[in-house]
């Protein structure tokens, strides 16, 4: 797997697109509160898997299927770890956002496999 640097990263290397999903709470028939998701966003992004030692540098101990994002920069959308991906049909959660500083217009965002697609 390379590496691309996110300060170089250009136009046709966000070449999946995924959903961006915010969470809702609605009340059930038996008025039970639920969670459920509505899309905030469909945007282009950078998708790589990550690598078992890449997994565990990241502090996560157990197997799980995780996802490295690359997306620009939108003002629009205010992410958190609350909101999920939505890729390839498959929800995820978002476990770590690295926020773009000065003169890098990217959002990283890390996210595994969990969950179901509502």
């Amino acid at each position: 797997m390379t590496s691309v640097a996110h300060d170089r990263l250009q136009a046709g290397d966000l070449s999946h697109r995924i959903q961006i999903e915010a969470p809702v709470r609605t009340t059930d028939s038996l008025g039970q509160v639920t969670r459920r998701y509505r899309v905030l966003a469909t945007v282009w992004a950078k998708a790589e898997p990550l690598s078992t030692k890449a997994v565990l540098e990241a502090g996560h101990s157990q197997a799980q299927s995780l996802w490295q994002f690359v997306i620009r920069d939108r003002k629009d959308l205010k992410l958190s770890t609350e909101h999920r991906i939505v890729f390839q049909g498959a929800a995820m959660s978002i476990s770590a956002l690295v926020k773009p500083i000065a003169g890098v217009p990217w959002i990283r965002i890390t996210a595994g496999e969990g969950g179901s697609v509502d």
